[in-house]
């Protein structure tokens, strides 16, 4: 059951926007960065998928249940997730942050998407725990806390401080391009 909502979720969140954009109600601007953040979870998720049960004898995670669909679309389902995480933490800078955001750079703004980021990975290892995956802890990826008796590690709650980062770069160097206006849901 895990894994059903897992993936109606994670394939709920592209048709959703893309209802939103056909509505009018959804911004260029917050539809590429669904996209460009789709893509950059491709740059951890598929390394740890490399990493994991179906490849590795001393596996970076464990599954606590069977992948119901074929193994390589775990990591591709779950970039899915990631998009969808950036585009929340867009909305919640635009929410928190004067505007005009993302035109220059400003240390609020980082802050909020780079603690909307780890925060969000922390309630999502917190949730994959109960039925999912569970990191093994390892020197360079200790356990942080225990949730339902499995370890939340360091390495992908540390991937969420480092992306959100990447993706702040990327909207400064497009804004200053386009000169886009504040962003619009």
């Amino acid at each position: 059951m895990f894994y059903l909502l897992d993936i109606i979720i994670a394939l709920a969140i592209p048709l959703t926007l893309i209802a939103l954009r056909r509505a009018g109600r959804l911004s260029t601007r917050l539809w590429r960065v669904f996209w460009l953040g789709t893509l950059l979870g491709l740059t951890w998720e598929l390394p740890f998928y490399f990493l994991g049960p179906e490849y590795q004898a001393a596996p970076l995670f464990v599954l606590l249940g069977p992948w119901p669909l074929p193994p390589i679309l775990q990591p591709l389902i779950h970039t899915l997730w990631d998009g969808g995480i950036f585009v929340v933490g867009l909305i919640v800078v635009g929410l928190l942050c004067p505007a005009p955001t993302f035109d220059r750079f400003r240390w609020r703004e980082l802050l909020v998407l780079v603690a909307w980021g780890v925060s969000s990975a922390a309630i999502v290892e917190v949730l994959g725990s109960r039925g999912g995956w569970a990191y093994v802890p390892r020197w360079w990826n200790p356990a942080l806390f225990m949730a339902g008796g499995t370890p939340v590690t360091l390495l992908p709650i540390a991937v969420w401080a480092v992306a959100p980062t990447l993706l702040y770069i990327a909207l400064l160097a497009t804004s200053r391009r386009t000169h886009t206006p504040q962003l619009t849901i």
